[in-house]
Parts: structure tokens; sequence; C-alpha cells
């Protein structure tokens, strides 16, 4: 049974990543990898209408994101 749900993961999340766009989850987490660079650079908040919308963009992304990656978290500490 776990084999089977570990290969039911891995092929929807093929067929995700093949489609790409709005699944793109590779091209989301290094999003998030360079908003989490401007929200930390000293000027951040000079721009605060900037601001709010980089941190409305990151936590959408985060929404989008975490859930696939405590998904992925579970079923591999579910292998072992």
């Amino acid at each position: 049974e776990k084999k089977e749900l570990i290969n039911l993961y891995n092929n929807i999340k093929s067929d995700i990543t093949d489609k790409g766009g709005h699944f793109d989850l590779d091209n989301k987490i290094s999003i998030i990898k360079d908003l989490n660079k401007k929200v930390n650079s000293p000027n951040f908040w000079s721009n605060k209408d900037k601001a709010n919308e980089i941190i409305n963009r990151l936590n959408n992304l985060n929404k989008i994101v975490n859930p696939v990656i405590e998904l992925e978290t579970n079923i591999n500490n579910n292998i072992e």
C-alpha cells in the first residue's frame, strides 16, 4: 500500500510539474526565495505599498507551496 501511495504521489507530482504554469512548483519556490531576500533587505519598508505587495505575493505563494512540501515530507517520513 505504501508503494502504491508513493507511486501515485510521484505520478501526480510529475504530471503537475510537466504542466508548468500555475503548478510550476520549482519556479514558485525560486520566487519565494527571491522575495524572502527582498523582505530581508535593509530598505524593504522604505516603500510601504511595494513592501505590502511583496508580502501579499509571498503569502499567496506559500499557501500553494507549503502544503505540497508538507505532503512530500509526510510521505517521505512514512517510507522509512
